[in-house]
């Protein structure tokens, strides 16, 4: 279920848009990275699914109190391709409602 280890990059350089077109001008923004959980390879190896969701919403609460901790803004989209086949049902609305949803970093 690899790591709970993320990389905050505050103020990356875009020259690009989502289409590869070059942007007339550079913007910046905060990236933020956290694995999610390869559930493919959960069920390929007979690993504990239940845990593997736990495991996914406890780095979902884990990007959000990164977000709180640098004080910056959570994106509209802050889903990606990968959470939407590897996260829990409601698991944004699961860790934003919980009362733990901003843990020690």
């Amino acid at each position: 279920m690899y790591t709970n280890h993320a990389i905050y990059s505050p103020q990356v350089v875009f020259f690009r848009d989502a289409k590869f077109t070059l942007l007339e001008y550079p913007v910046t923004a905060s990236v933020l990275t956290l694995p999610v959980v390869n559930m493919g390879q959960v069920v390929l190896k007979s690993e504990d699914i239940q845990e593997a969701k736990h495991v996914m919403k406890e780095r979902m609460r884990l990007c959000l109190a990164i977000f709180a901790h640098t004080n910056i803004a959570i994106p509209f989209d802050i889903n990606t391709y990968a959470c939407r086949i590897s996260c829990p049902p409601n698991g944004w609305n699961d860790s934003i409602l919980s009362g733990n949803a901003i843990i020690n970093i």
